[in-house]
């Protein structure tokens, strides 16, 4: 019976199932197109998507890397139910307003700025107390998350993750990776190992990386699974890229057939 018909969609609204099985289909995509001799030059993932990009740049197998998303998201979803809480995109803003919009909601909880997607896209995560004082001064969106994820909440959850990672990198890297938690390049394990669990808790630096890659003359992006918003993240980062998106099994032949002329 395909896994499909097995996990029902209220059981992947828990972060400890979403986890593993996003990863495993990301992993398996990024695998096939490297077996059909589509090969990165550098890789990226945003946010849980750097498991899979390590699958790609050789610095651990997929089921490792399905085995640490175990980990993350068990770990992730406990610490959420400790602090409850969730995430808000701001509308379009400089880093300022977006200071400020944290600032705003610190009186009424933990807030922290958590993703910075685009030059002008900022996501905040925090307390439901904070979020709502912040809706109640800006016109933010709600995201669909089971918590206050790339936030101080995950703290302890960090040491744990550190030592999954640990087993999971053996190798070394075969291509660097642009790091969420620096926004730049990496191509040694042990620094991976340390930006990747220190990811939970830090803001997630997409800008920076999408200009890491502008800077490194990246013209074409793959993006293995679901990745609508990503796309939009990556044009606005990236605006000269051409971008394919690899969700379903005909995507696979279709992009092969496009990077191969």
């Amino acid at each position: 019976m395909p896994v499909s018909r097995m996990i029902s969609a209220a059981a992947l609204a828990r972060t400890s199932l979403f986890q593993p099985v996003l990863t495993a289909l990301c992993a398996g995509i990024s695998r096939e197109l490297i077996d059909r001799g589509i090969r990165p030059d550098v890789v990226a993932g945003h946010s849980l998507g750097e498991l899979a990009a390590c699958v790609a740049a050789g610095a651990m197998d997929a089921e490792a890397a399905v085995g640490v998303a175990v980990v993350r998201g068990r770990l992730m979803e406990r610490e959420a139910a400790r602090c409850p809480g969730g995430m808000l995109a701001l509308p379009p803003c400089d880093r300022a307003t977006a200071d400020a919009a944290v600032a705003a909601g610190s009186g009424k909880g933990m807030t922290s700025l958590a993703a910075h997607n685009a030059p002008d896209r900022w996501v905040v995560a925090g307390e439901w107390a904070a979020l709502r004082e912040i809706e109640s001064r800006v016109s933010a969106t709600r995201l669909a998350v089971a918590g206050p994820w790339h936030s101080p909440v995950m703290a302890d959850g960090v040491a744990e993750y550190r030592d999954a990672l640990r087993t999971a990198v053996t190798t070394r890297l075969t291509i660097p990776i642009v790091c969420n938690a620096s926004g730049e390049e990496v191509d040694d394990a042990a620094a991976l190992v340390e930006l990747l669990a220190g990811q939970l808790t830090r803001c997630v630096r997409w800008a920076d990386s999408m200009a890491s890659l502008r800077s490194a003359g990246v013209t074409r992006v793959v993006i293995c699974g679901p990745g609508k918003a990503l796309r939009r993240f990556i044009q606005e980062g990236v605006p000269d890229a051409d971008v394919h998106i690899v969700e379903w099994p005909d995507d696979l032949t279709r992009v092969e057939s496009a990077l191969a002329g």
